[in-house]
């Protein structure tokens, strides 16, 4: 069987989420699937160790322009003349052109809930191909959408709903929501939770740890956050609740952002120059997987009170170094990670104030969380996300 797979995401340099889920499965897919060819289609060359797969493993670059809307132009015009007999996305955006036989992973649909949380910046910026895009998007879809990301991910999903074959989802939280909000031609969503990187142990070298503080300027005592800085990460609750710690109990700790600025930064940074706490926020932007696991074992815990997440890594990551979480109660959160974290109203700020204040004081309620994480992370590999979508994407 000839697989297809959109490795555009697998194959950026500075990875987040989808692009390590992207990741993962194409290095487990190459491990574990020696019988069935793979043509991983892609906007550059392979980059990294994608570049040695295996003899059963081929790169297309798809490199005309124009460089947006990747998908929907240049792989689809791949799909007219050469489909493959099954083609994988590990995202919602299908191509418009696709085999009959595809399969897509939606992560979340949050847009649909929450899409004031969402950009509607226009897809494309002000180019002449994005006015042609904008003009041709409202005569196809008779004004229904209009040329901008949030449409374009409105417009993704229920394409995927519509002509996809299957879909997969990565917590039954997800699968629920796409039953709720759409009407299905498609088999009905296969959940498949997703896995975390090995790399993300206790880690016993304690002079590496204090060369990645040094590297990045980091003391102790810290609380982390990692994801894009951004309204659907709530990141301005993360940053008025540790303002309220630190007016509170007179704490000395620092808050550690790890990631890259997303829409609702503006507001973030706004309030922490109101507040002059701009001493205690470290900012390291996009930092190496790597080098994360010596961060998440120096800290605090680990401050995730997103409004809505499809499965969320960082929480299982955070937990495999024994590192103590407090997240939202909000989107797949409970079914994921379970008892083994503190689980909150995200816009509760005082109650997760108060509960940073005991993770510091209580070490047998830190110890105690350490424990139910490290057992809970055994529910989670790459290994068994891989074994499991293999066999949707290619049951033998």
């Amino acid at each position: 069987m000839l697989i297809g797979i959109d490795a555009s995401r697998a194959n950026k340099k500075e990875r987040t989420g989808t692009e390590w889920y992207s990741y993962h499965l194409v290095r487990k897919f190459s491990e574990i699937d020696k019988k069935n060819k793979y043509i991983l289609y892609t906007k550059e060359p392979l980059v990294d160790d994608l570049k040695d797969l295996g003899d059963n493993f081929y790169n297309k670059v798809l490199k005309w322009p124009p460089k947006f809307l990747w998908s929907q132009l240049r792989l689809s015009l791949e799909m007219l003349f050469k489909k493959p007999d099954v083609l994988f996305v590990p995202a919602h955006t299908i191509p418009i052109i696709h085999p009959k036989n595809t399969v897509t992973t939606c992560h979340d649909i949050g847009f649909e809930e929450f899409p004031e949380l969402y950009t509607q910046k226009k897809i494309g910026g002000n180019s002449f191909f994005s006015i042609i895009i904008a003009f041709l998007v409202k005569i196809c879809t008779l004004g229904k959408y209009s040329n901008n990301e949030l449409d374009y991910h409105r417009f993704s999903m229920r394409l995927a709903v519509k002509k996809a074959k299957i879909i997969i989802t990565p917590s039954k939280f997800t699968s629920d929501e796409i039953k709720k909000y759409y009407k299905f031609n498609t088999t009905k969503p296969r959940v498949i939770h997703l896995g975390y990187n090995k790399n993300y142990k206790i880690m016993k070298d304690k002079n590496k740890i204090i060369c990645i503080l040094k590297e990045f300027s980091v003391t102790r005592p810290f609380f982390v956050f990692v994801g894009r800085l951004e309204n659907k990460k709530n990141i301005l609750g993360i940053i008025k609740t540790f303002y309220l710690f630190k007016k509170k109990y007179l704490s000395s700790h620092k808050l550690v952002l790890i990631g890259t600025e997303g829409d609702g930064w503006n507001k973030a940074r706004d309030f922490i120059k109101e507040k002059n706490i701009e001493k205690d926020i470290i900012k390291l932007g996009w930092v190496p997987a790597e080098k994360i696991p010596y961060l998440f074992n120096a800290a605090e815990a680990l401050i995730f009170i997103s409004y809505y997440e499809g499965f969320g890594i960082p929480p299982i990551e955070a937990m495999a170094c024994g590192l103590p979480v407090i997240a939202s109660n909000r989107g797949s959160l409970p079914e994921i990670i379970g008892q083994a974290a503190i689980l909150v109203n995200p816009d509760k700020h005082d109650k997760i104030a108060d509960y940073m204040q005991r993770l510091v004081k209580d070490n047998d309620f830190r110890d105690n969380l350490k424990k139910k994480g490290l057992e809970r992370i055994k529910n989670f590999s790459w290994d068994k996300c891989a074994n499991e979508t293999l066999k949707v994407i290619a049951p033998s």
